[in-house]
């Protein structure tokens, strides 16, 4: 958990920092109270685990794991399944039931509500292949995928990922080094 120090002019009502998608750090109204969202990200490894399969929107310049939050009436595995339908257009198959990753941030989403919506997430990523299953009818996302492509696992894998992906990115080189 990241806490904004005492002297900092963008202290929050509740200590945290927000940061908008772009990482700057932006203060919270006061009489705003973040929304909480329960998030699951895909590390879709190629075969050989050599590449991953990364998305990109209209709405960055860098790649993204396809995931994102979580409906109220959906476990983790089922929502991460829609996600994957939705941004990478294709059915998952997860390799380990238990998420490699798992984070707790507070971000300033601007998309939906130019004011900006609040929140506190909790988000986690799993290991998973492509999925033997056809998709013959993809759901709407809510951002224009222009790109699903599969990138080498190097060092410069990180540079490659927006910036709130690559800790997960880190993580995934850290366990596939096997260190």
């Amino acid at each position: 958990m990241r806490r904004v120090s005492e002297d900092t002019e963008n202290k929050t009502t509740m200590g945290f920092v927000y940061k908008n998608l772009n990482g700057e750090i932006v203060p919270i109204p006061p009489d705003v109270k973040p929304n909480w969202r329960i998030s699951a990200y895909a590390a879709i490894l190629s075969e050989n685990r050599q590449k991953i399969l990364a998305v990109k929107s209209d709405l960055h310049e860098k790649y993204f794991l396809p995931g994102g939050g979580i409906e109220s009436d959906e476990s983790l595995e089922d929502g991460l399944r829609r996600e994957c339908l939705e941004e990478a257009h294709c059915s998952i198959e997860l390799l380990d039931p238990q998420p490699f990753f798992f984070r707790e941030s507070y971000f300033c989403d601007t998309f939906f509500n130019p004011v900006g919506d609040y929140w506190h997430a909790i988000s986690s990523a799993f290991f998973a292949k492509k999925g033997s299953q056809s998709v013959s009818i993809i759901p709407e996302s809510p951002e224009k995928i222009i790109d699903i492509t599969w990138l080498t696992i190097d060092s410069h894998l990180p540079d490659q990922f927006h910036h709130f992906y690559q800790p997960m990115i880190e993580a995934i080189l850290k366990r596939l080094n096997g260190s």
